[in-house]
């Protein structure tokens, strides 16, 4: 990656983190015992070397999309509520899913943990291709997925919403809808989303 494009890749990712819900970190962190130099630093910028994702990605059906990747080697962060404007479908106007943690330490085993936190899902979704990341939306059990079944040179893959019900009672995966063309249009949304909260 070109200094430029990184530059302008961790200025995007640094706006994205400053928009994960400080309740939500909190919550999750007390629940998680987190105590000490993170009570109140419940995102940080921690360093992974890369060779820390070979372990995941022998168990996935494909690599993560490129920000996404830079995101989970740059940052460290428990289970967050994020906003989002008019995305989902069912429920125009503002909505939040919860992105999946990605816990301070030396591996990305609390990442790993929450990737495949729920196996009646796993089961389904990854022979399909489809790598959930996140819940939502606004509470609901519906995996956020990368569709990594429709194979992508750059990987930008579609995120998309699929039914937890279709999975769990009949192990089919049936789409609600596709949400975002690409993580970093989902990361986008989610900056605009908190801008006009900003802005007041």
């Amino acid at each position: 990656m070109k200094a430029e494009r990184v530059i302008q890749t961790d200025n995007l990712l640094a706006d994205f983190v400053g928009c994960f819900n400080a309740s939500t970190l909190v919550a999750c962190s007390r629940q998680c015992g987190v105590v000490g130099e993170y009570e109140g630093d419940l995102v940080r910028r921690q360093n992974t070397p890369e060779f820390a994702l070979d372990k995941l990605y022998s168990e996935l059906p494909s690599k993560f999309p490129p920000l996404y990747e830079r995101l989970v080697l740059t940052y460290r962060w428990y289970r967050s509520e994020v906003n989002v404007l008019d995305l989902f479908a069912n429920s125009p106007g503002l909505n939040c899913f919860d992105l999946f943690g990605n816990a301070p330490g030396q591996t990305l085993d609390g990442l790993r943990t929450e990737l495949f936190g729920h196996p009646a899902l796993l089961e389904t979704c990854l022979p399909n291709g489809y790598i959930q990341f996140a819940s939502g939306p606004n509470g609901s059990y519906d995996p956020i997925c990368f569709d990594t079944s429709q194979k992508n040179l750059r990987r930008d893959f579609a995120i998309v919403q699929l039914d937890h019900e279709a999975i769990l009672c009949n192990s089919k995966i049936r789409r609600v809808q596709t949400i975002a063309s690409s993580f970093e249009s989902l990361v986008k949304s989610v900056i605009s989303a908190a801008q006009p909260a900003a802005e007041t």
